[in-house]
């Protein structure tokens, strides 16, 4: 499938914009005709050659690797909504994330401020987490698979990298799964993808956000597995990054122990301080270890009246609580709200923002 502008993709999804363009085929900003809803549609592209037994296991591969992206639920991961058939290959629907890759700020900004990085990463890990759990080992990450929304970050393209082996495996046995700028030493050596693996590609992918610069600059698989270049501006992320890019898989730290050795130095999202031009009023929070008295059964909305991802029941806070002329902005949520709180004279609010791990943030407001 080499389609263009207003194509209808699986009887369903019309192609509207070319976003994007990779080894693996083009991406589409797309119109869902059915929900009537924006949408991201991923359009593989096989190479010529291929007979039809080869295509139709290529296409049972990529049905698989969007499936299983599918059951993963967490708002760092972007949800996979569809997965059809088109003129014999294969096109992924997905959420369409309005935002920008980490490559493109990379590229825009050079090396990016310690803060910054290490919650991005922090956002990251939790992500890898909730796939690692369930199995799902991402395979490729990198710069150009993590999108930066807003407050949101969302890996991209889990599995692709499977089906990128599948589609070389005929014309290039053994070929190595991933970006080697960012593959792990095991991966480099054609050893299977672990979780590991892609803490490894953690490590890899924010040295160069805050070096501004890859680990290596090698020109040959051989000389990628080589120690990466010495940290210069990394500062207190040093140890953290350093022990992801650990040449022994056992010896990389969790996900989980990740994260919680860069919860110090994780800035806050962007916002401006006291009233702006639109009359409203920002304020940050700051995480507390939450106990279960202090989470309510209940789940809210966020103030804008988004949805809740995963919330099997929402009660609406109401606006109209807020004060009319000058309204409250919570700045510093980077996922979903799963529960609110108020103290008993209801002047101080809690949010409970990280299911599983016990954490609250608290506001003053």
């Amino acid at each position: 499938m080499t389609e263009t502008r207003g194509v209808l993709v699986g009887g369903r999804y019309r192609l509207v914009e070319l976003i994007g363009r990779g080894g693996m085929g083009r991406l589409w900003r797309g119109r869902d005709e059915t929900l009537h809803r924006d949408v991201a549609v991923k359009e593989v592209l096989f190479p010529p050659g291929l007979d039809g037994g080869q295509l139709e296991v290529l296409l049972r591969r990529v049905t698989h690797e969007a499936l299983t992206s599918a059951g993963l639920n967490h708002p760092g991961i972007v949800t996979v909504h569809d997965v059809v058939e088109h003129n014999g290959a294969p096109a992924i629907v997905t959420e369409l994330v309005a935002g920008r890759s980490l490559a493109a700020m990379i590229r825009h900004q050079g090396r990016l401020p310690v803060g910054e990085v290490a919650r991005i990463s922090a956002a990251v890990l939790d992500a890898l987490a909730v796939a690692h759990r369930a199995g799902v080992v991402h395979r490729d990450l990198k710069p150009d698979n993590i999108l930066i929304s807003g407050g949101r970050v969302v890996l991209t393209d889990f599995g692709i990298a499977a089906v990128a082996a599948a589609i070389m495996a005929p014309t290039r046995p053994g070929g190595v799964m991933g970006t080697p700028f960012y593959a792990a030493p095991e991966q480099l050596e054609g050893k299977p993808a672990t979780s590991a693996s892609d803490l490894w590609a953690v490590g890899a992918t924010f040295y160069h956000a805050v070096e501004g610069e890859r680990p290596s600059t090698a020109q040959s698989v051989a000389t990628l597995t080589h120690s990466p270049r010495p940290f210069r501006h990394a500062g207190p992320l040093e140890d953290v990054l350093a022990g992801l890019l650990a040449k022994d898989p056992h010896q990389r730290p969790t996900a989980e122990d990740a994260i919680r050795t860069l919860a110090p130095y994780s800035a806050p999202l962007p916002a401006r301080r006291g009233p702006d031009q639109n009359g409203w009023t920002t304020t940050h929070a700051q995480t507390v270890p939450a106990t279960p008295a202090v989470i309510p059964p209940i789940s809210a909305l966020p103030t804008d009246g988004g949805s809740v991802a995963g919330s099997p029941s929402v009660v609406t806070v109401p606006l109209s609580d807020f004060p009319k002329d000058r309204p409250t902005a919570l700045i510093g949520h980077a996922r979903a709200v799963f529960s609110v709180a108020f103290s008993p004279d209801g002047r101080d609010p809690s949010t409970y923002w990280r299911r599983g791990t016990g954490e609250v943030r608290l506001w003053d407001v």
